[in-house]
Order: structure tokens, then C-alpha cells, then sequence
């Protein structure tokens, strides 16, 4: 049986962060465009959050009473963006079971999955020999959808050859499937 699940980000940091520290096992990461096109939307993403958590860390410094200024802050837990910078130590070790494939194009999306094989790089560990604790070993499509937009393939018939043809993928090698289309 398949085990399959969607996961809906807001931006690519989330999804990074969600790889790193959210799955165990060997994972494959597949990137629906150019590596320059993914690095420019991560940096874009981390850019923006950054922003986002400057301007309310600000706003929060200023009470807008005497009785909030009393009033110790609760303490938040660390947003994607900071558990990636931060947390170095973490998510090198975390990114040695993790391998990222970039498919600019549908041809390319379509030509790898059907050829997917789960096997070890020469420097890595092997994936079904991994222990229990590990997890099941993951295939991960980020961006699935817009890799169709950008097609003739933009359909239900397209849409739905290229998601057979990626849960046969994960069939044959027992794979878990995630698909994440980050907005």
C-alpha cells in the first residue's frame, strides 16, 4: 500500500525546513525547475519572513500601554526561517539523507520518474538498509502543478498521467509520495 500525502507551504522555506525536520528517512527531493529558479524563490521566501518577523518583533517592543509593558512576552517557537539559520549543526546532518533532483520540465519530470531507481550515491548510505527508526524512505515533488501550467499538459488528462505515473513510482521502489506546491 502507498502511503501518499500532500502539503500545502506557503514558500520554499517551509518546505525545505518541513524535509529537513519533519521526515526521517532517505528522501528524494524533486524540483519542478532550475536549481537558479529555486535558489531565487528560497532566498526570496527567507527574505520576506526575515522582514515579516523583524517588523513584528519591532511592533512588539513598543507596548501600546503601561500594563502590556508589565506583562512578560510568551515565548514563541522558532519560525521555519530561523530553525534553517540557526540550527546549522541540525540540518547539515539532517541534509546527508536528503538528495535533490531539478526537473525544469515536464519531459524531464516525466523522464525521471520512470526511470527512478532507489540506490545509494557513492557516499551515502543505503536506503533499504537504513534502521526502523529512520522512517520510510520519501519521494518528495515540490512544485508539481506549475511544472504543468507551463505546458500543453495543463489538463486533467496531463495532471493525471503525470500523478500515475508518479504513484507507480513510488509503488515499485515503496516509496512515501509528498507533494507540496508552495504558493
Amino acid at each position: 500500500m502507498i502511503n501518499a500525502r500532500v502539503l500545502s507551504t506557503s514558500s520554499s522555506a517551509d518546505f525545505v525546513n518541513f524535509i529537513l525536520h519533519e521526515t526521517n528517512g532517505f528522501t528524494t527531493v524533486v524540483v519542478c525547475s532550475t536549481r537558479e529558479r529555486f535558489l531565487e524563490q528560497l532566498i526570496a521566501s527567507i527574505s520576506l519572513q526575515l522582514q515579516e518577523h523583524d517588523h513584528h518583533h519591532v511592533s512588539e517592543n513598543e507596548p501600546s500601554t503601561l500594563l502590556e509593558a508589565d506583562q512578560p512576552s510568551p515565548s514563541k517557537p522558532p519560525t521555519s526561517v530561523e530553525s534553517l539559520l540557526s540550527n546549522t549543526i541540525g540540518s547539515i546532518a539532517s541534509s546527508q539523507r536528503v538528495k535533490l533532483v531539478f526537473c525544469p520540465s515536464l519531459a524531464h519530470l516525466r523522464a525521471y520518474l520512470s526511470t527512478f531507481q532507489l540506490r545509494p550515491s557513492h557516499d551515502s548510505i543505503d536506503p533499504k538498509k537504513q534502521d526502523a527508526g529512520r522512517g520510510k524512505p520519501v519521494i518528495a515533488i515540490l512544485d508539481f502543478l506549475a511544472v504543468h501550467y507551463m505546458s500543453t499538459q495543463f489538463s486533467a488528462q496531463g495532471l493525471s498521467q503525470t500523478l500515475a505515473l508518479a504513484v507507480e513510482t513510488a509503488a515499485r521502489t515503496d516509496l512515501t509520495i509528498l507533494l507540496c506546491e508552495c504558493n
